[in-house]
């Protein structure tokens, strides 16, 4: 194989430190893995604890991997185990360039010596470094810094790569064009991809319309008119835990719309602003002038990023939430500034049916879309709710939902094409919390009523064991808040049996995923309560021996180049019997000269084919003279033999002595 060009690893390791923002391990890395290209101190290290050094690298990135993606979200925890990919991997890179030997025997690879074959005859030594040049580079687009820099970086680092690999054979004018092709295809092909990454979101909203881990505060996706069964997550979102005394809070609201698309809420002239009182001794003040009496405690993560809480309906304090900032817009959502991520747990102090005054009604809480109007008019009239006080109205409609029509997380095609909130209304009658929602909404809309759209979570599902309420991302459920008799009050009018049915649709799995999920939270709470005491020097003094004693050990192994030149030949030796056959040597000298020996080729197979190009039937006789002596040599069960290995010794240095002399070959 060829050697890594000068620099190339350095080079990839820079742009990947670059671009996921981790130079300053990056740069020693690139120095480090330069460096023997001039300083001749090597380390005597053998194939044994190379082979070790791979098994804890392997390791240790996939224990990173499986913290990472339990203990956060999924997608970040994938993305940052691939940026800190070559780090893991860094010891072992480091550990053949800093070897006396060039290369590494391919057996020092984890699922190579897993494998029940026998060992191969002779070593198969392979240059990591060619397949650590990738893994940086993937490492480097995990970090998702997008932009023509990159992808020209990127492309010179592989067509650099390439160049140095190319087939000598062939013309430069050749590569240059295909690189040049496979340049165009894959900027193409990036393209397409983002716009598919585009499309993929969009359809992720069939599988899980709620989108519950990421609650836009302007804009809810909804799932009408989605054909087909709904699947949802069974990841545990919230733990929440009433006040002693008291009860838990039926819903908790994440965000209200105002006005209505085509399947999609929104909420306009609502934006998000900072409070108006900073945080006092650890409380955040939202109503400063308004007593409250029910409490409840909320245990969740905040991603590092914009959060929106899922709080109680009429929230007026916080109490123990560690955030930078918050904001508040006039319909009551709370979203937290970015931040550090991680666990945070506080307390919710709040007043039932509460809304601040900012909540008033207004025009767009009264608007109906054109297309829909004579549908609710007809639901209006056949209801009789024109002739009823908006208390009765409200009554009326929550009956209705609950009598006429069912639960459901599957919906077909409508043959007539018709909108989904009118098939939902004339023809199924079942649906989910969405269709209950909207079309309750808009119905109240028609009759006269301001009316909302809120999403947010139910609160159903208790615990023994965690002492707590678990609140999944299927828990995730939208309902409607409606202005009567000068206050909001909640109007919840999906069927109640909703929780039970999504239930009943709940994995085999989850008791396992929930007990997963118990042990990662509970080592998250640990490591961040004992964050503190992280640099300590009572953990300087742990860490201090097992240093010193890794410091000693490579200053007994390094030595001078040349010192210990067969030290791996003695480990192969040590591992393979039979592995330091003279006949190997003998095979290496005409594999140059005059044809070698395949993979999988045995060596009687070999000296017969290379008996046909021999010259001399003397030398051809002797070979295969040579040959069973290794076999004997190699194979015998009775073990190695140190006069089979010195009568072998002598025949193949006679052999070479003679090929030496006659050097002829059939043309």
């Amino acid at each position: 194989m060829k050697p890594v060009p000068p620099l190339l690893t350095a080079a990839c390791v820079l742009f990947w430190g670059l671009q996921a923002d981790l130079l300053l391990f990056a740069v020693p890395l690139a120095v480090a893995l330069e460096a023997p290209r001039w300083i001749q101190a090597r380390f005597a290290l053998r194939t044994a604890p190379l082979a070790r050094t791979f098994d804890f690298c392997l390791l240790g990135s996939m224990v990173l991997a499986g913290y990472l993606i339990t203990t956060g979200s999924p997608t970040q925890g994938i993305a940052l185990a691939l940026q800190w990919l070559p780090m893991m991997l860094a010891p072992f890179v480091l550990g053949q360039g800093w070897r006396e030997t060039d290369g590494i025997d391919l057996k020092a690879l984890w699922s190579v010596r897993q494998r029940r074959e026998p060992p191969p005859a002779r070593p198969y030594t392979i240059d990591f470094r060619w397949l650590y040049l990738p893994i940086c580079l993937v490492a480097a687009s995990a970090a998702n810094q997008r932009g023509m820099l990159f992808f020209a970086t990127l492309t010179l680092l592989g067509a650099w790569a390439l160049l140095a690999a190319r087939d000598r054979s062939r013309p430069l004018l050749l590569w240059a064009v295909l690189v040049a092709v496979a340049t165009g295809l894959g900027y193409a092909g990036q393209l397409g991809l983002h716009r598919l990454q585009g499309v993929l979101f969009e359809l992720a909203f069939s599988f899980d319309p709620s989108d519950t881990w990421s609650t836009d505060p302007y804009r809810s996706h909804t799932a009408l008119g989605h054909i087909g069964t709904l699947k949802f997550s069974d990841a545990i979102e919230l733990r929440v835990r009433p006040a002693p005394g008291q009860d838990v809070p039926g819903l908790l609201h994440r965000a209200t719309y105002d006005r209505f698309g085509v399947a999609t809420w929104f909420a306009k002239e609502a934006p998000l602003e900072p409070l108006a009182t900073p945080r006092e001794n650890g409380r955040w003040r939202l109503e400063p002038d308004l007593p409250t009496d029910q409490r409840v405690t909320i245990e969740t993560r905040l991603e590092g990023q914009r959060t929106v809480l899922a709080v109680p309906g009429g929230t007026t304090s916080l109490d123990g939430l560690n955030a930078k900032g918050m904001s508040r817009n006039r319909f009551g959502v709370l979203e937290v500034a970015p931040g550090e991520a991680g666990l945070v747990d506080f307390t919710a102090s709040y007043r039932p049916g509460f809304a601040p005054p900012s909540a008033a009604p207004t025009p767009a809480d009264l608007e109906v879309p054109d297309r829909l109007r004579p549908l609710l008019d007809r639901y209006r009239t056949t209801l009789g709710l024109g002739e009823l006080s908006p208390a009765e109205v409200a009554r009326r409609v929550e009956r209705w939902f609950g009598t006429e029509f069912g639960y459901s997380l599957y919906q077909e095609g409508d043959p007539m094409g018709r909108d989904a909130l009118e098939a939902f209304l004339d023809t199924t009658r079942a649906g989910h919390c969405e269709y209950f929602a909207t079309a309750t909404v808009l119905l109240l809309r028609a009759a006269g009523i301001p009316a909302r759209y809120v999403t947010g979570y139910a609160v159903t599902e208790w615990s023994g064991f965690e002492q707590a309420y678990l609140v999944r991302r299927r828990h995730a459920h939208a309902w409607t808040t409606a202005f009567v008799d000068g206050r909001w009050i909640t109007l919840d009018t999906t069927p109640s049996t909703w929780a039970v049915t999504e239930q009943a649709e709940a994995s085999a799995w989850q008791p396992f995923a929930d007990a997963w999920n118990w042990l990662s939270y509970r080592y998250q709470r640990w490591r961040q309560q004992s964050a503190d005491d992280a640099l300590s020097p009572a953990w300087l003094l742990v860490l201090l021996p097992p240093l010193v004693l890794l410091g000693w050990r490579l200053r007994r192994a390094l030595r001078r180049p040349g010192d210990t030149a067969a030290a791996d030949e003695g480990d192969l030796a040590a591992t393979t019997a039979g592995a330091d056959s003279p006949f190997y040597r003998l095979e290496q000298a005409l594999g140059q000269r005059v044809a070698s020996r395949e993979i999988g080729e045995s060596p009687e197979r070999w000296a017969t084919r290379l008996g046909e190009r021999l010259a001399d039937a003397e030398l051809d006789r002797r070979l295969a003279g040579i040959v069973r002596l290794h076999y004997g040599y190699r194979f015998d069960p009775a073990g190695e033999s140190a006069a089979l290995r010195r009568e072998l010794e002598a025949e193949v240095n006679a052999w070479l002595v003679s090929f030496d002399r006659t050097g002829r070959t059939a043309s």
